[in-house]
């Protein structure tokens, strides 16, 4: 009788363990959108100014529209006032991109978004000429693009 007291790992287990850890770690890697953290933080608090301005014309009898003044900046505004209305967590009424990150509406005919009062978005002042396509607003930078798109008959923002 022979006893075989073979202790440790073959060549080929730890090969393939290597081989596993490494796919691995590359998935993990490619999932971290470290020097994008500016660019979706302004994505989002975009969205959610977009958010605010649907739920302001949906309980009330006005439109309230966010009105890009040009590619870094934009504002909320009532009814076609001529004065923007502060947006929430701001300290100024016109919000500007930060350093480096421009904004693109999504459409060459009208520098703003309104909502009608059921909260579908229009492409007027007084929210009445409704948005006919579903229409994407793209904030980009050297490192990235950020794309709100805005569906056409819900005014869902995703």
């Amino acid at each position: 009788m022979s006893i075989n007291d073979e202790q440790g790992f073959t060549i080929l287990e730890i090969v393939v363990v290597i081989i596993i850890i490494s796919i691995l770690s590359a998935i993990m890697i490619s999932q971290v959108n470290t020097g994008n953290s500016e660019l979706i933080a302004f994505g989002d608090s975009l969205k959610a100014h977009l958010r605010y301005a649907q739920t302001r014309s949906m309980n009330s009898d006005t439109a309230w529209s966010i009105r890009f003044l040009n590619n870094s900046s934009y504002g909320l505004y009532k009814d076609g006032s001529a004065n923007p209305y502060l947006l929430p967590g701001q300290d100024q009424p016109i919000v500007s991109c930060p350093t480096g990150i421009t904004l693109n509406n999504g459409h060459d005919q009208s520098n703003l978004i309104s909502f009608d009062s059921w909260g579908r978005p229009c492409l007027d002042i007084p929210g009445v000429l409704r948005q006919q396509s579903d229409r994407t607003l793209i904030i980009s930078s050297s490192t990235g693009s950020f794309a709100i798109p805005v569906i056409k008959n819900t005014g869902f923002i995703q």
